[in-house]
């Protein structure tokens, strides 16, 4: 076998592991050319080899990032719906506060009358979110009711970077050690926390996968203006 023939199979021995199945719904395809063993859109040198470094326009540098984050939160969610049985048993929140799962808004009004609606936070028609602030501990932090259908569905935390650990340790303290990473992976509800982007999040399984359909929607749709 020639170090041409033995570096294409590398390559695609390599490729092999990757998880295609997460890239089906964004139709990427990143299939190597047979004869070279090259990314497509990648020119080789004189050695037959690809450069180095291949420099993208920024056009294509967003688009890059915006696919990363869509995949990011597909991970995500296929964590929290199908890794649950192999979590430890811990007690799942079964709201926040006094606002229970399947509350209605005007539940919420009653329970955060300072609510206000957020429609930019909204990714579809059957999503309502409202907007409120609160405190977490001594820690200032803006809270995002989730509304699907109608019914409360999940919230998310925002909070200065400053506040990271004062937040993490007040959901430590709830919920005790995360399942993995920084997240705990329940039946019906799930949590993550992004120490970095000052961010938690709590949804129950019926949120995730109505985010999960969306995002394909958007993706699919997304995909026919390229």
């Amino acid at each position: 076998m020639t170090k041409d023939a033995r570096c294409c199979q590398v390559k695609y021995s390599r490729l092999l592991l990757f998880p295609w199945p997460l890239f089906n719904f964004l139709n990427v395809r990143i299939p190597l050319q047979p004869k070279s063993g090259a990314l497509p859109g990648v020119e080789l040198g004189e050695n037959g080899q690809p450069p180095k470094r291949t420099k993208l326009t920024p056009p294509k540098i967003r688009m890059a990032k915006t696919k990363v984050k869509i995949v990011t939160l597909f991970l995500a969610a296929m964590l929290s719906v199908s890794a649950y049985a192999a979590a430890p048993a811990w007690k799942e929140p079964d709201g926040f506060r006094e606002l229970r799962w399947g509350s209605s808004v005007n539940d919420m009004i009653r329970t955060f009358p300072k609510a206000s609606r957020a429609v930019e936070m909204e990714i579809g028609g059957r999503e309502r979110v409202y907007k409120t602030a609160t405190t977490i501990g001594a820690a200032p932090v803006y809270l995002y009711l989730k509304f699907l259908d109608g019914r409360f569905a999940a919230f998310t935390i925002s909070f200065e970077r400053k506040d990271a650990e004062q937040i993490k340790k007040a959901f430590l303290e709830r919920y005790g050690a995360p399942h993995k990473g920084d997240a705990w992976i329940g039946k019906n509800v799930s949590i993550m926390i992004s120490v970095s982007d000052g961010v938690a999040v709590v949804r129950t399984t019926e949120y995730i996968d109505y985010r999960v359909e969306t995002e394909k929607k958007r993706s699919k749709q997304a995909s026919k203006d390229l």
